[in-house]
């Protein structure tokens, strides 16, 4: 079984294990990984380098020998894993193999995307270095307030103070 929902309904994979165990992914407090006997739990906090959201979204995963489960926090994170498992659904033979493949799906162009981001970063900070022209040094703070919105927490920004 394969299958992706949003916390509020785990209930729903209450048959495909044990009810401690769902007791205790609903306790939301796995922050990582945890190896069991009969199963594994990952929780990550994701986050779309490509979009204009700033928040996290935090994903569980359930992996057993005959299941897999992807708990997600909010829309966006369960928008973009239910794309991702039925596209992998069509061809992948085993749980780890599609969890392999969910992870290199998920994770695709975000290095791309931010070497281009660090690019645009040093033009930045070389034009300042060279011309000491103000506008650039506004431009490279809202590029550095941007990245930070994008790290992962919510601490507020050093630079300008926003969350």
């Amino acid at each position: 079984m394969h299958s992706v929902l949003p916390f509020r309904r785990m209930s729903e994979a209450a048959s495909y294990m044990d009810a401690k165990v769902l007791d205790y992914l609903n306790d939301g407090q796995i922050e990582t990984f945890e190896s069991f006997d009969e199963f594994d739990i990952i929780a990550f906090d994701w986050y779309d380098v490509r979009s204009d959201r700033t928040e996290n979204s935090q994903i569980l995963i359930y992996l057993d020998r005959e299941d897999l489960f992807f708990f997600c926090e909010d829309e966006a994170a369960q928008a973009r894993a239910s794309e991702i498992v039925e596209e992998l659904q069509r061809g992948t033979p085993d749980n780890e193999q599609m969890l392999y493949r969910f992870f290199v799906r998920l994770l695709k162009g975000d290095m791309a995307h931010l070497d281009q981001l660090e690019a645009e970063i040093n033009d930045g900070e070389s034009a300042i270095l060279t011309a000491a022209r103000p506008e650039e040094l506004e431009r490279i703070a809202a590029w550095w307030c941007s990245a930070a919105g994008r790290i992962a927490t919510s601490a507020p920004c050093r630079i300008c103070g926003r969350r």
